[in-house]
């Protein structure tokens, strides 16, 4: 209980020094700059957290590049960005969450309502434009979280930012386990009425584990169309699932 009350702590701690710093130094930052203090501070969270980032393969250090993975719980988001800073597509409720969605919002995530089919359009438009500029955006085509059992079905909407801008692909898998067991944990996963302060609490009182984060080689798009590459790389991020 004690270690958790100190974690607690810590979080709270970081949390204020992230919302100081959005608040008051980030329009000061140049893009390198802003890109550097978003990877420490994640790998600051990650620490505070208890999660030990293990990465397999190698993932494109240059953008333009569309990121598509499996998606778990929010905690994935801290992990992609403790290795590189992307730009995230997340739903529009992580924009109204407190310090979380202020932090978001100065990471330039692209918020989307997901059940707007209109809404989604718009966001694809504004993919197009920062992957034309050189960025590295990231994807959860699943649409939702899962205990990391299994891989859902990728929806295709996405994928045609892809298609617009002729960027390539990468496909990346994420997965939970025990340090001690090597076997997958759940408790990280956030799905169905989890709250984020219940599965921030939840996490808080695991001991250390480990989030292994496996990338599968570029992909060029080539002639394939959103369906196309929906299917392919939902493949590929099953491929690259650990077997248990």
């Amino acid at each position: 209980m004690i270690t958790r009350l100190i974690k607690v702590l810590s979080l709270i701690y970081l949390l204020i020094d992230g919302l100081i710093e959005v608040t008051w130094y980030w329009s000061h930052l140049t893009p390198m700059q802003a890109q550097e203090r978003v990877m420490n501070w994640a790998q600051r969270a990650c620490r505070v957290l208890g999660a030990r980032v293990e990465v397999e393969g190698d993932m494109s250090y240059a953008g333009p590049l569309l990121v598509v993975s499996n998606h778990i719980s929010w905690l994935d988001i801290l992990v992609f960005l403790s290795i590189r800073p992307v730009r995230f597509v997340s739903k529009s409720e992580v924009k109204n969450w407190p310090v979380v969605g202020r932090y978001a919002s100065a990471c330039r995530t692209l918020f989307v309502a997901r059940s707007s089919k209109k809404d989604a359009l718009r966001v694809v438009h504004q993919m197009v434009e920062a992957l034309n500029a050189g960025d590295i955006v990231a994807i959860f085509p699943e649409g939702t979280t899962t205990h990391g059992h299994e891989v859902l079905p990728f929806h295709a909407n996405l994928m045609q930012a892809s298609v617009a801008s002729d960027a390539p692909l990468q496909a990346a898998s994420i997965s939970y386990e025990s340090l001690e067991t090597g076997r997958l944990i759940t408790e990280p996963s956030y799905i169905g009425d989890d709250t984020l302060v219940g599965s921030i609490w939840i996490i808080l009182g695991l001991k250390p584990f480990k989030v292994r984060l496996r990338w599968s080689p570029l992909q060029e798009r080539g002639d394939r169309d959103r369906r196309a590459l929906a299917q392919d790389l939902h493949e590929a991020v099953v491929k690259l699932r650990p077997v248990y």
